[in-house]
């Protein structure tokens, strides 16, 4: 700190003797309160007022500020253009080749998102933070359940089968699971135990759901990558968090845990929440995808929105067609238009570039 303050102080001498008149300014307000000044500058003000009787103040500048006349400047030039909804062409060669979940979402949600983010892949700024939150809580709950079905080589083996006569086994293991997994890189403080606790609430439940749902199924995968192609120009890829199998057919469940909000059964129906669709897209074999959710309020594990059957298959191509003509479309120069409703416009880190409310505002008043 000493050394960045003589950097400073040396830079401000140098500053006064660069020319023969230095205009210095500070402000002397702040929320209607007086604000002092610089130490530097209140020195020079005192020697000035010693050494010449009066304040070092600009005359011409109270001048200005205190005059009732106006300062009017021509300018004949045109005003700027009215602003309007983006919708930029991606070049050719920006186009992404594979298209994840998430980024189909984007494409669904705005497209004018899905230009910033997967075409020119801009990113925001990663918040650095010591304390857990809610995606980092995601983060563990999927890692916890993974070393209880299939082990991990850091964190133990998996429990093995479940049955009626070691329910309370189980708990306790995963709970002591949790609590190695929870505190393995955080501080043991009272927010992180907090959270711990919150998962722990829920840990009977997921029990009684796995004891259940596996008289139909058992665990066969998770946190498995898969990549598949559509046709010869587009390639869909994910991470499904758990695969099971039937035990009758071998057909396939695909299971996405959820620590947050599911998406509504009639978004995934109507194809606009498309991430269930994408998994049923990444494994043919899948005769059902669901969203498990995992944390709620009343600590209750549960299956909240779900595809199977025939509606599974219908969605499956549905969105396949409309993969293949949303990308054949961005290749022959199909602007992508900014159409995101308040929902998506709320959490959208492009709102600098996109600045819908300034294109509003003007729609609006027009």
């Amino acid at each position: 700190w000493d050394e960045q303050y003589r950097q400073r102080h040396e830079l401000f001498n140098r500053t006064l003797l660069s020319a023969p008149d230095i205009l210095l300014t500070a402000c002397d307000e702040e929320n209607g309160e007086e604000k002092p000044v610089s130490p530097w500058l209140e020195l020079l003000i005192n020697f000035h007022q010693l050494a010449y009787n009066r304040k070092p103040e600009n005359s011409r500048l109270h001048q200005l500020v205190r005059s009732n006349s106006e300062v009017f400047n021509c300018d004949d030039k045109s005003l700027p253009e009215q602003s309007s909804v983006p919708a930029p062409v991606i070049p050719t060669d920006l186009v992404p080749e594979k298209v994840s979940a998430s980024a189909y979402q984007r494409i669904i949600d705005c497209p004018y998102q899905y230009f910033s983010a997967d075409g020119l892949k801009l990113k925001p700024l990663e918040e650095l933070s010591d304390e857990l939150k809610k995606s980092g809580y995601g983060e563990r709950i999927h890692l916890i359940l993974q070393c209880f079905h299939s082990g991990h080589k850091v964190h133990g083996k998996a429990f093995g089968v479940l049955t009626d006569k070691n329910i309370e086994q189980a708990n306790r293991y995963l709970s002591s699971l949790s609590e190695k997994i929870f505190l393995h890189d955080l501080d043991d403080n009272v927010l992180h135990r907090s959270w711990l606790y919150r998962w722990q609430k829920h840990i009977p439940s997921y029990i009684s759901w796995q004891l259940k749902h596996q008289q139909d199924w058992y665990f066969f995968l998770s946190e498995n990558n898969l990549e598949t192609t559509l046709d010869e120009s587009i390639y869909i890829h994910g991470r499904l968090d758990r695969i099971d199998k039937n035990r009758k057919d071998d057909t396939h469940a695909i299971i996405d845990y959820k620590t947050g909000r599911t998406a509504r059964q009639e978004d995934i129906d109507a194809g606009e929440n498309v991430q269930l669709s994408t998994y049923a897209l990444l494994d043919n074999e899948a005769s059902e995808v669901s969203y498990l959710s995992v944390d709620s309020s009343s600590q209750k594990v549960e299956t909240r929105s779900s595809l199977s059957g025939d509606d599974l298959g219908k969605n499956r191509e549905e969105n396949k067609n409309r993969l293949i003509t949303l990308f054949k479309q961005m290749k022959q120069n199909h602007p992508l238009h900014a159409w995101g409703d308040a929902t998506v416009c709320r959490y959208c880190n492009f709102s600098g570039l996109c600045r819908k409310t300034e294109w509003e505002n003007q729609g609006s008043s027009g």
